[in-house]
């Protein structure tokens, strides 16, 4: 199991409710007798635990985010139908039971069908939260907790890399615990039976299964377990870190005057400070004058070197030009350096500052405060409800109009800054990050049309941790999640303009990477955009990443595809530190038996082996690529494009699992890739991230500031919502559907959405397989997936589906793909949460 310091958990109870006290709709037997004593007992403790959290204002320690899940059936049969009974009670069917009853603080999610994460907010949720590791109870273990943890695991709701089938990679952050799940018996199998079987289909592939007690009369074993994890803190850690003295350097006069304010002293000058007052004398005639110091939210992060921000705005000083002039929003300006310094480049009309720190920063924010047309407001630009209220003191804008034959338009004369950055992690609730929340309200404005995109396409420069970004702007596929994908459709283009220096060293926690070439390309052609557009990197602010690959860069063209395929694999660095030590005589070759000789000789191996592969699937990609062109250009008959096509995927079939899974992420990396242009936001970056440097920052912690640039979304998907067609909704289902299966080809994930789909949508999809826009015309492996389509496609598909006469209605789609996993009990309709994000921030 992994270390909870850096892996926030959360507890999902599935399901616990009135109805499953029926006698004998579900089976005359239920397994695990001692289950409503373990849901008691593992609440209690984590519902103590997180008071004595919560209550002690100076405690690093995190709390355990607890989730409700209900079911609510649609079909009035159902014993769970919303105003069903149970014989002699006037408790509904879908109460909770009361041992389980939800807290009112604790988040309650309604679904209609057998998944916790179909039409509900709970992905987000876990999402926004940063949960690492989930932790599921409840009922019934082969029906709603089996099909919410494969889901759990093929969404990757904790961050995992892993297939369709979970692939049994890093799936050991879910958590199933055996004595805290029950079921029913079965098709003529005993509940035990029934039980232990589903356990056993998913442990290891999508989640691990543990024990809450080991025996009735112990503690519990899984509580003891998370809850001491969960307490775990490492300075390193951003999630819940100690602010530390080493953090608290001061190298310019802003970071001086901020440190004397005193919001930022460590615990061990705050101890000192009050045994000093202990022993300072009292009594009459002893005046003893307090200072009080301002309140602050010592979490903030403040920009504080004039430089840093004088390097940026040059830097994008030209894409500023078009805001000269504009009215300017500008939430948690703090000590104001970057405030002030974006006022002096653009002049704006108008300038508000939402502070919601307002005795800490006036001082600060006085000088720029004496300017004409600037206001400080003291409210939060985090609580929406707020800064709903500060649109109206933006005198100089007016909404738009929005329809379904209206195309939003870009408005340059309203920007928006804001700094989201906080070390430790600011918590908001129950949630670990609130700027992720923050983020995904942003960017779900987009489409709706709300908050500043309500005045027009508004730009966004955000400031926030250096490894927030990440949920949004992915630089390989595998991270390529919904969120990323929502970025796709809704920003022209969502950039760094300066962050923390990324380091290329080979790490043993190195996770999600992609063939270097791909990245020496990429660097290129940014490099290429930024000569074009007049922009260069100021001195002293290149990352050491991008010095790195300009090594590599040529005159000769692209690389990737041409040049061996290069992963950066964990164990590199491993063998480089060997390699030193055999050449320094510190490994004797003589001594075969000696630890280090083996392990150097063993990965020697490995090198070669990867090596050898690397020019397989390079071979492979570009046979591919030589089917795809013949059969475009009909250059063979059509029988011969078929065999040379089923030979090609006959040499995938015999790879490996592996080597399998190698072979597609440098297949669909370079897919996404050499499209034109890119379809990753990364890739066609406008510029290279600048180089941040921790003391230009206080505390000393290095943020990341991320331009976004909205645009208009298709049409379609901005239909959501009752009295529109829904199309945008129904998006959303057809997505997470093909997801799901997202190494499928589309072929296969898009027949499982509806009887008759492929033949009815795929032959109006002709960029699925036209290599030109980003489709492969293959067969299987050689056949474009989800997880590699690209905005057109997905658009496309969307189009494709509105227009087929035989489409599903919204609310029958809902019912299909709740068939897939569902019982005959679990019936077709959409459905609702009462803990959604906009809900949280209202």
């Amino acid at each position: 199991m992994r270390s909870a310091s850096t892996n926030p958990t959360a507890l999902v109870l599935i399901d616990i409710q009135e109805g499953f006290r029926h006698p004998t709709h579900w089976g005359n037997s239920r397994s695990t007798p001692t289950f409503e004593q373990n849901i008691k007992t593992i609440l209690e403790s984590f519902r103590k635990y997180n008071s004595t959290v919560e209550s002690n204002q100076t405690c690093e320690r995190r709390p355990i985010l607890i989730i409700h899940v209900h079911h609510h059936s649609t079909s009035p049969t159902s014993v769970l139908y919303p105003t069903h009974h149970l014989e002699g009670s006037s408790t509904r069917s879908v109460a909770p039971l009361s041992f389980a009853a939800p807290l009112g603080s604790e988040p309650t999610f309604t679904k209609n069908f057998n998944s916790g994460f179909v039409g509900t907010e709970l992905e987000s949720t876990l999402r926004s939260a940063g949960i690492r590791q989930l932790v599921l109870v409840g009922l019934t273990t082969d029906h709603c907790v089996s099909t919410t943890a494969r889901m759990a695991a093929n969404l990757q709701v904790l961050g995992d890399d892993g297939g369709p089938d979970g692939n049994g990679e890093g799936v050991h952050g879910i958590l199933l615990v055996r004595d805290a799940i029950a079921t029913y018996e079965k098709g003529g199998f005993d509940a035990e039976t029934v039980h232990a079987v589903s356990l056993a289909s998913l442990d290891g592939e999508f989640a691990a299964v543990m024990f809450a007690l080991r025996h009735a009369w112990e503690k519990p074993l899984l509580t003891r377990r998370l809850i001491a994890r969960a307490a775990t803190t490492r300075a390193s850690v951003t999630v819940r870190s100690r602010v530390s003295k080493s953090i608290l350097q001061t190298k310019t006069p802003t970071a001086k005057e901020l440190a004397k304010t005193g919001v930022w002293a460590t615990p061990a000058e705050r101890a000192a400070e009050l045994k000093a007052a202990r022993k300072a004398p009292k009594g009459k005639g002893k005046s003893k004058e307090k200072v009080k110091r301002p309140l602050g939210d010592k979490a903030r992060v403040n920009i504080v070197d004039e430089k840093l921000c004088d390097d940026i705005i040059k830097y994008i000083g030209p894409t500023l030009e078009r805001h000269r002039g504009c009215d300017l929003v500008d939430i948690n300006p703090g000590a104001g350096i970057w405030s002030r310094k974006l006022q002096d480049f653009l002049q704006p009309r108008s300038h508000i500052l939402m502070e919601p720190d307002e005795d800490l920063y006036r001082p600060f924010l006085e000088p720029l405060l004496e300017r004409p047309n600037t206001q400080l407001l003291p409210q939060s630009g985090i609580l929406w409800k707020e800064l709903n209220e500060v649109l109206r003191h933006i005198k100089n804008q007016t909404p738009k109009p929005r329809g379904p034959g209206t195309v939003p338009e870009r408005n340059d004369t309203l920007l928006v800054t804001a700094n989201l950055s906080y070390y430790p992690k600011k918590r908001y609730r129950a949630f670990d990050s609130v700027t992720q929340l923050v983020l995904y309200q942003l960017i779900s404005s987009i489409r709706n049309g709300s908050l500043f995109q309500k005045y027009g396409l508004v730009r966004m420069l955000i400031w926030m941790g250096p490894d927030e970004p990440r949920s949004f702007l992915t630089r390989n596929i595998q991270g390529r999640k919904k969120s990323v994908l929502e970025a796709e459709f809704a920003c022209d283009y969502l950039a760094e303009v300066a962050s923390r220096d990324v380091q290329l060293d080979s790490k043993a926690d190195t996770w999600f990477v992609r063939d270097r070439w791909l990245d020496v390309d990429s660097t290129k052609n940014t490099m290429a955009r930024m000569k074009e557009n007049g922009l260069e990197i100021p001195e002293g602010r290149k990352q050491e990443m991008t010095k790195r690959i300009e090594d590599y860069i040529t005159e000769d063209g692209p690389q990737a595809g041409v040049q061996l395929p290069h992963l950066n694999r964990p164990y590199i660095a491993e063998l480089e530190a060997l390699e030193q030590a055999y050449r320094e005589g510190k490994i004797d070759k003589e001594n075969k038996s000696s630890r280090e000789w083996k392990r150097l000789v063993y990965l020697r191996h490995q090198t070669k082996r990867h090596e050898e592969e690397a020019e397989n699937y390079r071979d492979l990609v570009e046979e591919m690529k030589e089917i795809a062109r013949l059969r475009h250009d009909k250059a063979l008959p059509e029988g011969e494009l078929e065999a040379r096509d089923k030979a090609w995927n006959d040499k995938i079939r015999v790879l490996g699992k592996n080597f399998l899974i190698d072979f597609r992420l440098i297949r669909d990396n370079l897919h996404l890739f050499q499209q034109d242009p890119p379809v990753l936001h990364w890739d066609k970056r406008p510029y290279e991230p600048l180089a941040v440097r921790p003391n230009e920052f206080f505390p000393n912690v290095e943020c990341a500031l991320v331009d976004i640039q909205p645009k208009a979304m298709h049409p379609l998907l901005r239909e959501t919502g009752p009295g529109t067609s829904r199309a945008g909704d129904i998006f959303e289902l057809l997505q997470r559907s093909m997801l799901a299966a997202s190494l499928e080809p589309v072929s296969k994930s898009v027949e499982r959405i509806w009887p008759g789909a492929a033949e009815g949508i795929l032959p109006h999809c002709p960029s699925l397989r036209d290599p030109e826009q980003g489709g492969l015309p293959g067969t299987g492996q050689g056949e474009v997936c989800a997880r590699a389509l690209n905005e057109k496609q997905w658009t496309e598909l969307l189009e494709a589906f509105m227009a087929w006469p035989f489409r599903p209605s919204y609310e029958e789609l809902i019912g299909r793909l709740a068939d897939e996993v569902e019982t005959a009990d679990d019936d077709n309709n959409g459905a609702g949460s009462s803990f959604s994000a906009d809900g949280v921030l209202a």
